[in-house]
C-alpha cells in the first residue's frame, strides 16, 4: 500500500511540472515619472516568486516580465507593480528636498556673477540643421535647436548645435533601453545669440554631461565671439555653465556665469 502512495505522489508531481510553463507579459506602468520609481518596480518584480526576469522602461512606461504562470499570475504582477510604484512615490515626496546649490550660491566658489539663464529646446537631429559646418567640431552630431537667453547684461534668441562623445540621448530618442547606472559624455556645443538690439554673438563650449537615474547634469566652459563693439567685452570673458537636461522634453536649462566686477 505504501508503494502505491509513493507512485501516486510522484505522478502528481510530474503532472504539475508538465503544466507549468514560462510566460511573458508587457504591463503598462502608469504615473512612473522618475528613475527611482522604475528601479523600485524592477526590484519588486525580480523579488517576486515565479519571476525569472524583468525589464522596466521609464521612457516607454512599461514592465516586461518573464515568469512561471504556475506560480504567479499577470494580475498579481500588476498589483506588485502598483504597490512598488506607489511606495516609491510616497518615499520621494516624504524626503525633504534641499534647494539646488548653484555656482553663484556655493560657499566654496566666489567671484562669479550670473550672465544669463537659457532655456534650449531640441528640434532636429539632421546634420543639415547644424548652425556651423559639421567638420569644425569634435564628436558625433547630436542635433540642433533654438531657445532664449535672459540676463541683465545679455539676452536674446539662441540657435545652437551639439556634438558629443558617448552620448546616450540618441538611444533614448529611438526608444531603446539604457543600461542602469551613471553615464558620462563629452559635450561640444556651439551657437549664436541674437540680441534685441541687433548684435550677433557666437558661443563655443566644452564640457561634460552626467546622466543618472534621477538627473542629467551638465557643465561647460564657454568662450564668446562677436564683431559688435557693444559686446566686445564678452570676447575676454570665460564663462562657466551648470545646468540640467530633460530627456523626455528635449529641453536644457543653462545657468551661465562670468567673473564678477568686469
Amino acid at each position: 500500500m505504501k508503494f502505491i502512495v509513493i507512485i501516486t505522489a510522484g505522478a502528481a508531481l510530474v503532472g504539475s511540472l508538465a503544466v507549468a510553463k514560462e510566460a511573458t507579459a508587457a504591463i503598462k506602468v502608469k504615473e512612473m515619472a522618475c528613475g527611482s520609481c522604475a528601479a523600485a518596480v524592477k526590484k519588486a518584480l525580480t523579488s517576486t516568486k515565479g519571476v525569472r526576469d524583468a525589464d522596466v522602461s521609464l521612457e516607454k512606461g512599461t514592465a516586461t516580465v518573464v515568469y512561471e504562470d504556475s506560480q504567479v499570475t499577470e494580475k498579481q504582477l500588476a498589483n506588485v507593480i502598483k504597490k512598488a510604484r506607489s511606495e516609491a512615490q510616497h518615499s520621494k515626496s516624504d524626503r525633504k528636498e534641499k534647494p539646488m546649490q548653484t555656482l553663484a550660491t556655493s560657499p566654496s566658489v566666489s567671484g562669479l556673477e550670473p550672465l544669463f539663464t537659457a532655456v534650449l529646446q531640441y528640434r532636429s537631429d539632421s546634420p543639415d540643421s547644424s548652425v556651423i559646418p559639421n567638420q569644425e567640431r569634435e564628436g558625433a552630431f547630436i542635433g540642433s535647436g533654438d531657445g532664449a537667453a535672459i540676463g541683465e547684461r545679455l539676452r536674446g534668441k539662441v540657435r545652437w548645435s551639439l556634438w558629443s562623445g558617448s552620448c546616450v540621448y540618441p538611444l533614448v530618442r529611438n526608444g531603446q533601453t539604457i543600461p542602469e547606472g551613471m553615464h558620462l559624455c563629452t559635450m561640444n556645443p556651439t551657437g549664436f545669440i541674437e540680441t534685441p538690439d541687433g548684435a550677433r554673438i557666437r558661443f563655443d563650449g566644452r564640457g561634460y554631461g552626467l546622466r543618472s537615474p534621477d538627473k542629467y547634469r551638465t557643465s561647460l566652459t564657454l568662450v564668446f565671439g562677436t564683431e559688435d563693439a557693444r559686446y566686445a567685452w564678452l570676447i575676454k570673458e570665460l564663462g562657466v555653465m551648470e545646468g540640467e537636461f530633460d530627456e523626455k522634453a528635449g529641453r536644457a536649462i543653462w545657468n551661465v556665469y562670468v567673473p564678477a566686477g568686469k
